[in-house]
């Protein structure tokens, strides 16, 4: 029998709900906003109202699945710049994804190791020195079972 992937990742509790079913449980000082639609498009934030008085908010989606609903609820909450990392898009999924105002998307995946050049896979330090970006305020990583070997070492 297949052990459930958050057995496989040693987390523990292991819930037999779907991680989008279940409030994320974390410390936040701030209110806990969920962000975007109920499904695994949206994802749970704490202090979303913070970075309304931020300028130059700077938000990264890795991964996305085609399901646009957290970049668009981020935009429409705050005046985040929102990137979309997503290398599995096909051409129809590529092209709705460019059709959301204020979203950048960008065909590329998350790569645990820093990647040959050209490479459709790119480690998160990579990713931000590329946009020249120093400091990220909002961090949604969603890439099928990858998120800790990819961010282990960061």
């Amino acid at each position: 029998m297949r052990k459930k992937w958050c057995e496989r990742m040693r987390l523990a509790p292991c819930s037999s709900r779907p991680a989008w079913r279940r409030r994320a449980d974390y410390h936040c000082p701030h209110v806990r906003e969920r962000v975007g639609r109920v499904g695994d498009g949206g994802k749970w934030l704490c202090g979303v109202a913070s970075l309304l008085q931020r300028p130059g908010c700077v938000a990264f989606a890795l991964g996305s699945d085609g399901d646009t609903s957290f970049e668009e609820a981020l935009l429409n909450r705050t005046r985040c710049e929102v990137h979309t990392f997503d290398h599995t898009l096909n051409a129809t999924e590529q092209a709705a994804v460019r059709r959301v105002a204020g979203v950048r998307l960008h065909d590329t995946g998350l790569a645990a190791e820093p990647a040959a050049a050209g490479a459709t896979l790119q480690t998160l330090p990579a990713m931000m020195a590329g946009l020249q970006v120093a400091w990220l305020d909002v961090l949604k990583v969603d890439v099928e079972g990858a998120e800790w070997r990819a961010l282990a070492h960061w």
